[in-house]
Order: structure tokens, then C-alpha cells, then sequence
């Protein structure tokens, strides 16, 4: 017989993405998100077709491509960033906001 002896803690939601906006700039579809995680969680998001580069500035998140269409964005410490994926004719521009829990 195993007995647990705790505490229940309240659930922490450790990443929100919205829905994205799509607009046409030329030959370019542009898919705007909104992703606010906490330090420490993380994101897996589709990578644009023919992936050409990923950008974010250093010291909020952490981009991991983890394959030629998925990435993993993890957080890691409060701040905001943008991270840009640039593929052949679809950008995904992510809006991230990385904040302790409340």
C-alpha cells in the first residue's frame, strides 16, 4: 500500500498561445500569435514550411528546433520578446511575454 502525505497545489498554467491573425504582405502570409508563458515553461509551435531562420533576442526564451517543422520555445526568465520563424512564403511572428504566476 503506497499513502501520499501532502499538499494539493493549485494548478499552474505554464503557457497560453492565442489564436493567430493572418494577413498578406505581397507572396508573404504573416501568422500573428500571442504566447505568454511562466519562467521555466515552455511552448511547441509548427515551424513555417522550408524554414529559412528562427530569431529572438538572448536571455527571455530559448528556441529549440527540434525538426524542419516543429520548434519548442522555452522560457526563460521575465521579459518580453518577439521570435520571428521566416520560412519561403509564411512568416510566424510570436509575441511572447514571460511572468511569474500570480
Amino acid at each position: 500500500m503506497i499513502i501520499f502525505v501532502g499538499v494539493m497545489l493549485p494548478s499552474i498554467a505554464l503557457a497560453d498561445i492565442s489564436k493567430p491573425t493572418v494577413s498578406k504582405v505581397g507572396d508573404m502570409t504573416v501568422e500573428d500569435s500571442t504566447l505568454t508563458l511562466v519562467p521555466g515553461g515552455s511552448q511547441i509551435v509548427e515551424l513555417p514550411e522550408n524554414v529559412k531562420s528562427a530569431s529572438a533576442l538572448p536571455g527571455v526564451v530559448l528556441i529549440n528546433i527540434t525538426s524542419p517543422r516543429v520548434a519548442e520555445i522555452i522560457a526563460q526568465k521575465p521579459g518580453r520578446v518577439d521570435v520571428i520563424f521566416n520560412g519561403k512564403t509564411k512568416i510566424v511572428r510570436l509575441h511572447v511575454t514571460v511572468a511569474a504566476p500570480k
